[in-house]
């Protein structure tokens, strides 16, 4: 690679510093208006902006480090220079000297801080979120915060991050804004205030995390090694040392190699989709109920072993009485395979319910659990 396209770069210094001091809030309000339109419209200045921001909110608890008095010298000497009456026809200046200084001066701080003190990782001031179980497979959490699902499983990563994790995934949780995917494939679902998320891949012949790294912006879109595809919003990758490229809505990058290519129709990433569970109270005595596959892959369900039937219906009265009726329906003396897009459905019996009885149906096999309507 030759230096200069090694130094390319599209933003140029200018504007780089104007995204700076977006971030730092140090722009007048009209300039701030007119940069955050920009940002919205071009994928490649919202993924800098993205950039910039995280690296500014990672390291705020940097200590701070003050300018040498020769600094301060050499600033005092630039401001007696430029100090003149302005000229009639000179437009208002953007920003002092003395303004530009410091946000050069604070984005340095920031860089060397990262440098003198290694110890000041990303996740300090970045508790890890408590993560809950929205559905699916039961997770195992090991001692050091890693998380396996051996089926496909919905977790919520604090809030506005939603995970689905396909079956065998394993994810590393490093920060509230970070984790590590480690094996396996992902489909998140980030909200806008999360912007900045990021997920770092572990090499493909091992290694630690890091290989690849992928910063959302409010985003959904499914993740594995070699693999990133865009349902909605955008996404910046990096590989190793290379520059970012910028994945769209609708486009997909793989890697080693490559650049973003529109997603084949036939080839959609939907196959993250929940099975649903849905239950009605038809009578005092019957509740109908129906499991939906909506994913691509087929479903199996099969008699349960231990004897512990798959679907449970748990009554609560007003008192707070409950009672349980495990069911197992006939269906069940065979395997049954869902398709994709196929309803199974069946109706339970119960003992007669009363009109202010709560009614909730689960099945504990796919982590599913529904409140039963009238």
């Amino acid at each position: 690679m030759s230096n200069a396209a090694q130094f390319d770069d599209p933003l140029g210094d200018n504007l780089r510093a104007d995204l700076i001091a977006f971030s730092l809030g140090q722009l007048e309000p009209d300039e701030a208006e007119s940069l955050r339109q920009r940002i919205a419209e071009e994928p490649d200045l919202a993924a800098e902006f993205d950039a910039i921001h995280q690296h500014l909110d990672l390291h705020r608890h940097a200590p701070e480090i003050s300018p040498s008095p020769a600094v301060f010298t050499r600033l005092r000497e630039q401001i007696a220079a430029e100090e003149a009456p302005p000229a009639p026809a000179r437009p208002p200046a953007r920003r002092s000297i003395f303004k530009r200084y410091w946000m050069s001066m604070a984005a340095a701080a920031l860089i060397i801080a990262a440098m003198i003190f290694p110890g000041l990782a990303p996740s300090r001031g970045q508790p890890i979120p408590t993560i809950e179980q929205v559905a699916g497979a039961p997770t195992e959490t090991l001692p050091d915060g890693t998380v396996r699902a051996p089926g496909l499983t919905r977790i919520a990563y604090g809030p506005g991050v939603v995970i689905t994790m396909d079956g065998n995934s394993v994810i590393r949780p490093l920060a509230s804004q970070r984790l590590a995917l480690e094996a396996g494939r992902l489909f998140l679902e980030v909200e806008p205030a999360r912007r900045g998320f990021t997920i770092e891949v572990a090499g493909e012949a091992g290694g630690e995390a890091g290989g690849t790294r992928i910063v959302t912006t409010g985003t959904r879109f499914l993740v594995e090694k070699g693999r990133v595809a865009v349902e909605e919003g955008t996404v910046r990758v990096t590989r190793e040392q290379t520059r970012h490229t910028v994945v769209k809505a609708g486009q997909e990058l793989r890697w080693p190699g490559g650049s973003p290519t529109r997603l084949a129709s036939t080839a959609p990433i939907a196959w993250f989709r929940i099975p649903t569970l849905k239950a009605r109270i038809l009578n005092p005595t019957t509740i109908s109920v129906v499991l939906q596959n909506e994913m691509i892959d087929a479903m199996q369900l099969a008699p349960p072993t231990g004897g512990e039937p798959l679907f449970f219906a748990t009554v609560t009265g007003p008192d707070g009485e409950t009672r349980h009726y495990p069911h197992q329906p006939e269906d069940f003396a065979y395997n049954v395979v869902l398709q994709p897009g196929q309803p199974f459905e069946f109706e339970m019996r119960i003992s007669e319910l009363e009109d202010d009885d709560a009614v909730r149906l689960s099945c504990k096999s796919l982590g599913l659990e529904v409140e039963a309507s009238r």
